[in-house]
């Protein structure tokens, strides 16, 4: 039977991971240097108990059966693997959206912003794009520069509960400013 309190966790980012919910700040952490490779060699070789990686750090380990797919962190399914659980859905209040984004330099004329966020909007919902981004082992998601500040907002929620809860926050936390 699984006991959190007798158990070991490996991640790569272990500030972030181990202190984002009460059922992983329970597990031993061991912090892992570089990328997922270390943390899923640890899982594969039965030196941990629990890791947490990106999908594309741990794919390959998972079809060959090294290592078990245990649970997804965001709240988004990835395709291939819908029968996953998320956190959520096994009864614990984590979820993280890892994200990249596009940016420019500060004084991009509004003009040119407004025909790349067009262009880019229209690029994500092409199929080659979303297939693309699917065999990367991501979820395809376009927010416009409106809708990713609100969830930029809830992120920074999350980000500074973690920080607070590893005792590494250095200001109180505080409503994001509306502009």
């Amino acid at each position: 039977m699984f006991n959190p309190s007798q158990s070991e966790f490996s991640s790569n980012q272990s500030i972030f991971n181990s202190s984002q919910s009460e059922f992983l700040s329970k597990l031993s952490n061991i912090p892992q240097p570089g990328s997922g490779a270390f943390t899923v060699a640890q899982a594969a070789g039965d030196h941990t108990d629990l890791a947490m990686v990106g999908l594309g750090a741990g794919k390959s380990q998972i079809e060959a059966g090294n290592v078990r797919f245990v649970a997804m962190v965001g709240s988004k399914k990835v395709p291939g693997y819908e029968n996953a659980p998320t956190m959520k859905d096994l009864g614990y209040d984590v979820s993280w959206e890892s994200t990249q984004i596009l940016i420019g330099p500060p004084r991009m004329p509004r003009e040119v912003v407004d025909r790349l966020v067009k262009a880019f909007e229209s690029a994500s919902n092409e199929p080659e794009y979303k297939k693309f981004v699917i065999e990367r082992n991501a979820v395809p998601c376009y927010l416009p520069p409106d809708k990713a500040v609100p969830f930029f907002d809830e992120q920074r929620k999350v980000v500074h509960a973690i920080m607070n809860r590893a005792g590494i926050l250095k200001e109180k936390p505080t409503a994001p400013k509306s502009e």
